[in-house]
């Protein structure tokens, strides 16, 4: 079980890590969703890390160059005894100041079909090399094919993690979440 759940809007927690930190977004339906981590650089520039089926290869990221993180793929289709899982690996935030991590719902947001996040019992686990692990419960009624589920802040040493707890459209995500216009541009 985690050390430290965040279950509501607004709810936040410090942490940190050495080499690794381990992002993992767990549900338990053949629902397809896509974990997706955007960010705005200490240099200004925003930018992500998401599945390649929105545009490239690329776009999954990389532990050996910038941004220091890479989506290591997804198991879309439990069987009885296991969860579907999506998950981000973080070597460093050091260039760094805001993170934002989000669920699309691919089929839902390809079709433009409102869909909410309940009844598949997502969750996000943030596992720091540190042995520390933080739990986000994404459990809104809310429709819409986009869930903002946290920003971390960079603080330096510490990060701050914040639940955000909103489900958004196509169009706020785009508006709101910094980088998120890469996954709908060519």
């Amino acid at each position: 079980m985690a050390s430290v759940v965040l279950n509501n809007k607004g709810d936040s927690a410090y942490f940190s890590f050495n080499d690794r930190l381990k992002i993992e977004l767990s549900w338990d339906s053949v629902d397809d969703y896509d974990l997706c981590l955007f960010w705005i650089s200490k240099d200004g520039k925003d930018g992500g890390v998401f599945s390649s089926e929105y545009r490239r290869k690329s776009d999954m990221g990389s532990l050996e160059k910038f941004p220091f993180m890479h989506l290591i793929g997804d198991q879309k289709v439990p069987n009885q005894d296991e969860e579907s899982k999506d998950a981000i690996m973080v070597k460093s935030l050091d260039s760094m100041r805001e993170l934002y991590l989000t669920i699309v719902d691919y089929w839902q947001a390809i079709h433009d079909i409102p869909t909410s996040f309940n009844h598949s019992s997502p969750h996000l686990d943030i596992y720091p090399d540190n042995g520390q692990e933080i739990r986000i419960i994404v459990d809104s009624l809310d429709e819409g094919p986009v869930y903002f589920i946290c920003k971390i802040e960079n603080e330096n040493t510490y990060k701050k993690i914040i639940n955000e707890k909103q489900v958004l459209t196509l169009e706020q995500a785009y508006s709101q979440i910094p980088g998120f216009n890469l996954m709908c541009s060519p």
